[in-house]
């Protein structure tokens, strides 16, 4: 899924396993260094022993479950920050998701918009 409308451009590998879903980011307009081919560290992890890791191929959507046309439960973590988000996301359609991250209350986050890409 690839996000769209938003000002950093992501793209995600969305999974399933066991009877949770991850997402699994594999594009971030804002993961490279100024040169524009070296991929940024983890630096702001909170765990000191992840901070050496790049960002490509982390696992930054972890645990929601779907329930009733929604999936609910997750959490998101966004490098650029090193915070983690609560998580639910929705399919609008075969090609569309809403994607809803916040703290404490949905109504206190912010809604990205995904297309499926191939």
């Amino acid at each position: 899924m690839q996000s769209t409308g938003s000002d950093t451009k992501l793209k995600f590998e969305f999974y399933k396993y066991g009877d949770k879903y991850f997402g699994k980011l594999l594009f971030a307009s804002n993961m490279y260094e100024t040169d524009g081919k070296t991929i940024k560290k983890d630096f702001k992890n909170p765990d000191k022993k992840l901070r050496d890791r790049s960002r490509y191929g982390i696992t930054n959507v972890t645990n929601l479950t779907y329930d009733e046309g929604e999936y609910l439960g997750g959490s998101l973590y966004n490098p650029e920050e090193g915070r983690s988000y609560r998580v639910k996301a929705k399919l609008k359609n075969e090609n569309e998701m809403e994607f809803r991250g916040y703290v404490g209350i949905s109504l206190l986050g912010k809604t990205m918009k995904f297309k499926k890409v191939n």
